[in-house]
């Protein structure tokens, strides 16, 4: 099995889905200065690398010479560092692969294994109460009682899409099935799928290109695009032309495009804190010579109606806000901009992270530092 961790919602250049865990936070939460100073000191203590701490499990994945376990936030070793690989705690569960080849299994947040794989060849993170799993090259989907509520017969994972909605690959494409295997929306033949949790839709390519539909498979609109990423409530178009090469665009989801093809060199495709990092207006930048961290770019920020909000003067970013705050480059150097593009950090930093729960990760003549959102080190 790969190391590969996999969380919900990831966000990436190739696919994003609009899918949410609500499962609200369970209020057994530790001090965040507890959990940074612990993460300073763990680092410090020999692991190569510490994951940030679940903030409802409060459990976190730690690697040490290239293996793999849990810790609390005590320090204590919940499962040993000597596993080939580990993934991130979800709803209460985390996945241990012991070798490369196995066993796998399911820890609770005390390291007792609760759900034994054996049999399966991989397996993947909790979503809405089920994992996918994968046996004789084929996947099928386990509740936490660890009981195969849908056969191996997948050609590909199954993950959640919406609530109550799961991506199934089977002998005559892709469908969208309920836990128990039953398909609950029209959809068939598509490629890549995305839920529309604001405006309850989906996204999809069907044989005439992109469509967005209704949970009744009514279609609401049709997009002209080659590729598709849907996040934070916004869809991110692409299209390549012999006379343009590509450019990109954004839809909101009601089908109306607030930022025309062409118009940026760079878009992000990703809308965190209701922002969109944008690089280069057309022309302003050599030809040939695009992509949001280009040195001859200018980046800035719109919004989802594609007004600019903060004006493209920065030389770099790490794009998303998080937060409320955004890491850019000014002169050389990172720096922290809140929501209306005031410098609130200034820039001072060779390399600068997001924040998390309430910190962010910064280095500064060399050394690694924690800072808080006032721009104070912490200790």
């Amino acid at each position: 099995m790969n190391k590969l961790v996999l969380t919900l919602c990831a966000i990436t250049a190739i696919l994003v889905t609009g899918c949410t865990d609500k499962k609200p936070a369970e209020d057994n939460s530790v001090p965040l200065n507890q959990l940074l100073e612990h993460k300073r000191i763990s680092l410090l203590a020999g692991f190569t690398d510490l994951d940030s701490f679940s903030t409802t499990d409060l459990v976190a994945r730690v690697e040490k010479d290239g293996l793999y376990g849990y810790i609390d936030t005590s320090g204590k070793e919940i499962v040993p560092i000597k596993n080939y690989n580990v993934q991130d705690f979800h709803e209460g569960l985390g996945l241990v692969e012991e070798t490369e080849n196995g066993p796998i299994y399911f820890v609770d947040r005390t390291g007792k294994k609760v759900i034994d794989l054996a049999g399966y060849e991989n397996a993947f993170s909790f979503q809405q109460g089920y994992a996918s799993v994968a046996k004789n090259g084929a996947y099928g989907l386990i509740d936490k009682t660890g009981k195969e509520v849908i056969p191996c017969i997948s050609g590909s994972a199954i993950f959640a899409l919406s609530p109550g909605n799961f991506i199934f690959d089977g002998k005559d494409g892709k469908t969208v099935v309920n836990a128990q295997g039953q398909q609950t929306l029209p959809f068939k033949k598509f490629g890549d799928l995305y839920y529309d949790e604001t405006n309850n839709q989906y996204a999809f390519q069907d044989e005439k290109g992109w469509v967005v539909a209704a949970p009744d498979g009514n279609v609401k609109f049709r997009i002209d695009a080659d590729g598709l990423i849907f996040s934070g409530g916004a869809y991110f178009l692409s299209k390549t032309t012999d006379t343009t090469g590509t450019v990109n665009a954004v839809m909101n989801g009601k089908g109306e495009v607030v930022v025309p093809y062409g118009k940026y060199y760079a878009i992000n495709s990703d809308m965190s804190d209701g922002r969109i990092c944008v690089g280069s207006k057309t022309g302003e930048t050599p030809s040939g010579e695009s992509g949001v961290t280009n040195i001859n770019q200018k980046i800035g920020y719109v919004d989802i109606t594609g007004k600019e909000i903060i004006p493209l003067q920065f030389e770099d970013a790490m794009m998303d806000f998080s937060e409320g705050l955004a890491a850019v480059l000014q002169n050389g150097k990172f720096g922290y901009i809140d929501a209306i593009g005031k410098m609130v950090i200034p820039a001072k930093y060779d390399k600068a992270a997001n924040f998390e729960n309430g910190f962010a990760k910064v280095t500064e003549l060399g050394s690694e530092i924690y800072i808080d959102k006032k721009g104070n080190e912490v200790h």
